[in-house]
């Protein structure tokens, strides 16, 4: 939304498990990727620093 600060975002990387090794000739490598699940972990719960006595 045009105001707001930019979201974060983190992008780690996939292990798709190609390999592509340097060589004198021109390599193509081509796969897709399907069924698989993304993880969004649950915010961690902030303590509140009030003591009860």
């Amino acid at each position: 939304d045009p105001g707001t600060p930019p979201a974060k975002r983190e992008w780690p990387s996939l292990d798709v498990g190609t390999e592509i090794y340097v060589s004198e000739e021109g390599e193509v490598a081509e796969w897709i990727l399907s069924d698989f699940d993304v993880i969004v972990p649950r915010p961690k719960r902030r303590h509140s620093l009030k003591h009860r006595f």
